[in-house]
């Protein structure tokens, strides 16, 4: 088990969520990857999306597999400019890689938004 893994699911039962995590043999960076993967539609998958602010903090959006983040309106809501994180900052701050950035278990705790279903 990796110790990104290890770290996502010691911050799920932290929260009291009992866990079985699934380890997919293929990839799955994408959410279209991870829901054939998993054999459910797009937007059961939730996406991670991460913006750093014109701060530098980074702020993640999460929204179903299916949908966009509108860049305005997550940065009205972040109250800064937001532009897409570089991997080099995704990775520092989160301890995750682009496309598999967990919604629980980052290394460094950033603004966190839901996007309504």
């Amino acid at each position: 088990m990796s110790k990104s893994l290890a770290r996502v699911i010691a911050a799920l039962h932290a929260g009291g969520v009992d866990v079985q995590p699934l380890e997919m043999p293929g990839e799955t960076r994408t959410a279209e990857q991870a829901a054939t993967a998993a054999g459910c539609v797009l937007d059961q998958i939730v996406k991670s999306i991460l913006f750093q602010g014109s701060s530098g903090r980074l702020h993640l959006f999460l929204t179903a597999g299916g949908q966009q983040v509108d860049a305005a309106k997550a940065s009205a809501l972040a109250g800064e400019a937001l532009g897409r994180a570089d991997a080099n900052t995704v990775r520092a701050v989160t301890g995750f890689a682009i496309g598999g950035v967990a919604p629980v278990g980052p290394l460094t705790a950033s603004p966190v938004w839901l996007a309504p279903t």
